[in-house]
This record gives C-alpha cells, sequence and structure tokens, in this order.
C-alpha cells in the first residue's frame, strides 16, 4: 500500500482515526465518569435500561469530544500517521490525556440540546406562556380536548386490534423505485398491518407530499404525521403528561456535570415515553426505520421494554457498504433485529453487540430489481457506442463534506477530472455516470466539471443518469465499472459478474477489501488505477483479476438470488403473527427465527447477545 504522509494527515485517515478513538473516549468517560452519579443510575431505573443509556450518553458525549480529538490528531499528526495500519489497529494506544479531553467536555456540556420532535403551533403558544402553572394546565386540557374533538376519529380509524408494523417513511415510498421501506414482495405480505409514520414532510416540496399521499393509498397503507401537518393524513399529538414526572425532572443538580446529565436524561426519558404512547396508541409490535446514527433511535429501543417486558422490536435493514472502521461504529446501529447483506456484518457491528438482538442475513436489498429490462437505460448507452466509443466506463461518486466525512469535495474533483482527462485524450473512452445524489456534480469545481462533462455528452461521449436509475442497470451495459470511496452502488454492481474496482482515495487500509485484492478489486491512488485500466482495455486477457470479485461474492451476498426482500417479510410476518397468537416478544422472535433457519439455513441467524 502507499506509505501514509508524515507531514500532512490524509483527510480520510484522520476522520476514521478520530472517529475511531473519540468513540473510545467516549465509553471510556461514561464508565469512569458519567456511570458513578447516582442521577445517572436514576435515569438507567427509570427507563429500565442500562446497556441502551450507557449507549446513548457515549455517543452524546462523542459529539462533543470528537472535534478536540480531530484536532489533536491534525496537529501531532506524525505521532498517529501509522496507527490504522492493519496489524497495529487491534493494539492502538489511547495516548491522548484523559484529563484534556475531560476538561473539554466539561467546557462544551453546556451546549442545549435540540429537541427531537415539532409540535403543532398552538401547542407552543401555550407551552411558552407566562401565567400561572394552574392556568397554563387548565389551557393545556382545553387545547387537547379542541384538538382530539378535531381529530380523534381520524386516529381511531388508524388504530388496529391485530398487531401493527410501522415504517418510518423520510423521502421515498415508491416501490418501483429505491425506497425507504422494501419492495412489493415484502409489501405483499404485511400490507394489512402496515402504518407508516411522515416523521419529517417539511423538506418535501408540495408535489412530493402529494405524490407520498397517492403512493400510501396505492398500496392500501395507513399513515401517520408526526411534524408537519399535512392535508389527507392525521397528526399525532400526544396527550398531555405522557412521560412520568419522578425526582429526575425536578431535582436540583449538584454541580454543571449533574447539570448535562439532567438534561440529556429528560430529553431522553421524554422521547423515550413519548414512542412509547405512540406504539401503544397503534398497537405496534415491528418499527422498521432507517437513520443508522440517530439518536432518536435509541429512544425507541428502550420504548419497547418500558412496560416492564418487551412488547415488540425496532427493525432496521443495512442501506449500505460499510467503510468505517469497526471500532468506530458506536451506535450504528441500535436495533432489535437488524437484516443485513452477509456474515461479515457481525464482525463490522461488534462494538454495538450488547444492543443488537439478532443479525439476519438476507442478502443484499435491491437484488430483486437486477432483473428489470431499462430499454430506456439500454439506448442511451448502445448510442455512445454508435459513435465509435469502445471502452465504457461506469463511474458511481459519493457524497462528501463535513468534519465526519472521510470524502471531500478534492478527492470527488480529483476522481471525476482523472477520467474526464482519460476521455479526452483517448476518443475511444465513453464515460457513463451514475451519481448518488442530486447536485453532487454541480458543486464539483464551481460547476466546471459539470460543464466538461456536458461537452463530453454533445460530443456523444458520455451520458448522464439521474439518481433513480439503479448502478446495476447501467453497468450491465459498459465494459467496466469504477465505484469512488468503498461504494455501495459497486457492490450492486460486482454482484451480478460484472467487472469494477473500487476507488478508495479515503485510505481506509482497515477495510477487508484491501486484503482481498489490493490494486486488484481496490485502489488508494487514482493514477494507478487508470494506468490498469489502460493496460486492461488494450488487452483484457493480461489483467485477468483486475475487477474479478467472482472469489468474493458468497461474502458480498451469500444467497444472490433476487429474493432478499422476500426474506424480511417472511421473517417479520412470523414475528407479527406470533404476536397475533398471543405470544410472548421473545416466544415470537424465537418462532420466526427457527421458521427462518429451517428454510434458508441457522447459519443465517446471528444471535449477538449472549
Amino acid at each position: 500500500m502507499n506509505p501514509i504522509s508524515e507531514e500532512s494527515p490524509p483527510y480520510g485517515q484522520l476522520v476514521y482515526l478520530s472517529e475511531i478513538l473519540s468513540s473510545k473516549y467516549a465509553v471510556t468517560i461514561t464508565d469512569e465518569v458519567i456511570k458513578k452519579l447516582s442521577i445517572f443510575q436514576d435515569i438507567q431505573a427509570t427507563l429500565k435500561s442500562s446497556s441502551l443509556v450507557e449507549l446513548y450518553f457515549s455517543i452524546c458525549i462523542k459529539f462533543k469530544i470528537y472535534p478536540e480529538i480531530f484536532n489533536i490528531i491534525r496537529k501531532d499528526w506524525s505521532k498517529y500517521a501509522h496507527s490504522l495500519d492493519n496489524a497495529r489497529l487491534p493494539t492502538l494506544k489511547l495516548d491522548i490525556p484523559h484529563d484534556q479531553l475531560i476538561s473539554h467536555f466539561m467546557q462544551t456540556i453546556s451546549t442545549p440540546m435540540t429537541e427531537v420532535y415539532k409540535k403543532e403551533w398552538l401547542y407552543n403558544v401555550v407551552k411558552h406562556a407566562e401565567c400561572d402553572p394552574l392556568l397554563k394546565l387548565s389551557l393545556f386540557n382545553l387545547y387537547y380536548t379542541f384538538y382530539n374533538s378535531i381529530k380523534l376519529k381520524k386516529i381511531d380509524r388508524l388504530t388496529a386490534n391485530t398487531s401493527t408494523m410501522a415504517i418510518n417513511c423520510f423521502e421515498a415510498l415508491d416501490l418501483s423505485k429505491r425506497s425507504d421501506f422494501l419492495a412489493n414482495s415484502t409489501i405483499d405480505v404485511l400490507k394489512k398491518n402496515v402504518l407508516i409514520i411522515y416523521e419529517d414532510l417539511g423538506k418535501l416540496n408540495h408535489y412530493e407530499k402529494i405524490k407520498l399521499l397517492e403512493l400510501t393509498y396505492k398500496y392500501g397503507f395507513r399513515g401517520i404525521c408526526l411534524r408537519d401537518y399535512f392535508k389527507g393524513i392525521p397528526l399525532w399529538i400526544p396527550k398531555f403528561c405522557y412521560y412520568p414526572k419522578n425526582t429526575i425532572l425536578i431535582k436540583n443538580p449538584g454541580n454543571k456535570l449533574e447539570c448535562w446529565i439532567q438534561t440529556v436524561g429528560k430529553k431522553l426519558i421524554r422521547e423515550a415515553y413519548y414512542w412509547k404512547h405512540f406504539i401503544d396508541t397503534f398497537n405496534i409490535k415491528i418499527m422498521f426505520v432507517k437513520n443508522e446514527r440517530r439518536l432518536s433511535v435509541i429512544a425507541r429501543t428502550i420504548a419497547f421494554n418500558l412496560g416492564g417486558e418487551k412488547t415488540g422490536f425496532l427493525v432496521a435493514r443495512q442501506k449500505s457498504e460499510l467503510f468505517y472502521p469497526p471500532t468506530a461504529t458506536l451506535g450504528t446501529p441500535a436495533k432489535d433485529i437488524l437484516f443485513s447483506w452477509n456474515e461479515r456484518s457481525k464482525h463490522l457491528f461488534t462494538p454495538n453487540i450488547e444492543h443488537i438482538k439478532l443479525n439476519v442475513i438476507s442478502g443484499y436489498e435491491y437484488s430483486d430489481f437486477f432483473k428489470r429490462k431499462q430499454v430506456e437505460v439500454k439506448t442511451q448507452i448502445n448510442e455512445l457506442k454508435y459513435k465509435n466509443v469502445s471502452f465504457l466506463v461506469a463511474l458511481f461518486d459519493n457524497t462528501f463534506g463535513g468534519m465526519t466525512n472521510p470524502f471531500t469535495l478534492k478527492m470527488v474533483e480529483e476522481f471525476y477530472q482523472t477520467f474526464i482527462n482519460w476521455a479526452v485524450d483517448d476518443k475511444n473512452i465513453g464515460l457513463v455516470i451514475k451519481s448518488k445524489k442530486e447536485g453532487i456534480i454541480e458543486r464539483l469545481s464551481s460547476g466546471n466539471i459539470k460543464k466538461q462533462l456536458l461537452n463530453l455528452e454533445k460530443s456523444g461521449r458520455c451520458v448522464i443518469f439521474n439518481e433513480q436509475v439503479f448502478p446495476a442497470e447501467v453497468a450491465r451495459y459498459c465494459d467496466f465499472s469504477v465505484g469512488f470511496g468503498i461504494s455501495s452502488a459497486l457492490t450492486e454492481v460486482v454482484l451480478q459478474n460484472i467487472r469494477g474496482v473500487q476507488c478508495d482515495l479515503s485510505k481506509c487500509h482497515t477495510h477487508e477489501f484491501y486484503k482481498w485484492g489490493y490494486d486488484e478489486i481496490i485502489f488508494d491512488d487514482i493514477e494507478r488505477l487508470i494506468i490498469a485500466l489502460k493496460k486492461f482495455k488494450e488487452n483484457p486477457d493480461q489483467s485477468p483479476k483486475l475487477g474479478d470479485w467472482s472469489s468474493y461474492l458468497n461474502y458480498l451476498d451469500p444467497f444472490r438470488d433476487g429474493s432478499s426482500s422476500l426474506k424480511i417479510g417472511y421473517f417479520l410476518n412470523q414475528i407479527v403473527q406470533g404476536f397475533d397468537e398471543g405470544l410472548s416478544a421473545e416466544a415470537a422472535l424465537r418462532k420466526a427465527a427457527g421458521l427462518y433457519s429451517q428454510k434458508w439455513g441457522a447459519q443465517y441467524v446471528q444471535h449477538m447477545t449472549t
């Protein structure tokens, strides 16, 4: 591998190491400082959870100390330059002074924490009114009486006697495309029991909201809004005082640290009981969430345990190829059940082993879309071949920017500019672009990259597809594929036995792809990559291992049968049926795990907790 410079830190290496150390130190501060205080122990007792409350606080602390650790490593990079070598990672020394970090943490704990969910405007007017407490209580009761007289009938129609599965929907619901949920094969099993939670419609324009409403009715779902009201979908407002009144919320803290713990604890208690109230109202037994690193996810997991015994499960799916080192994935994901692509996931999520009950391997989720015939995609790509383009390269970029993202604007610009230069120098090269998100290319070089690509497009040697086209649909008509970073798009492509390589300019050398085939399936230097591609273009037989993942496909997806969504639907349906048969949560889970093991193999149900 390329030696890591000791002069200036490669940004990706800096981010990876900062993530690892901030995770470790956050846990250390929680263990050595926070857990010893009685106010913290009271919070754990109130929420009937020890490990999840510790995890929640550890993540909050990580957010606080990450910038300081980032700056410490950057200023003294020569000291840490080789810390991410594979051989040395397991024995990484934590030699940043504890006192320095604790001091920094104490300086930041006065920063206010934002509310997780918004209230309707009238609620806020009442909440912040300056008046006698008894009068304020009367106003609250009046408000809820007025509100419920209008909305209660709509809410009642959404409640169910049978077990309900709730799906968080943030932006996408069209099951013919990439969705916040799954595929039609899953929906067919669960349609009658699905409640769609529209958590933040404020990010969508009016047309997108209308589309969501149409799709909700099309699939036969029930829907509920949590924040922004949208005509046609009821808005959920919890009843007054849905959380317990206890000493944690009202006692006077003894010092600044206890004050911060109380503030964070109040937020967690209120949020956990908010979700318990929501879960009980709609008889939710399964809640399917998308966001992997969101603090509110932990509150939802706790909510299923607040009744004294477990009443349901928080469920998530692996949605991307993980590129952070395992020791950096604190709190990702803190769910009861995780549906993952392959057996590698157990290693990747090891730091969270206490917070995941089952890791159910179901394969790459969008594999059932690969069989679709995209006539328009094929036609557009074939037009390039008609114009004397003999070698087509599919490019898949990635998001960038931010202190915790190892991919930078400069890296993505270098990625695109290198391939553009190759296409300009060699008229036989054609570029097929599939960007991850709308607007990424426009941000590069103040729009200059986009101009160059459009010029190539005008000359008939480039085509740019929107984000809704699947990578495998594009790559199947190209000669080679290249993914930027540790690209999920590239994983999707190579699962179809299409040649492709990862272009990891962040230099995440701890990733196992480097063990599988450094400078064969993954490169950390784009100039060496271009040299290898030019050699392959001239004579593919001389580079048989370049972009060949055939020896590793089982490690990416052991099934590759196009039925991942069906497996997920089957497992969840067995849990729902178990609840409806009167089984306890643990018994329903055991039943589902047993039937899944019989059908697809016991090795694909990994028990994460002992």
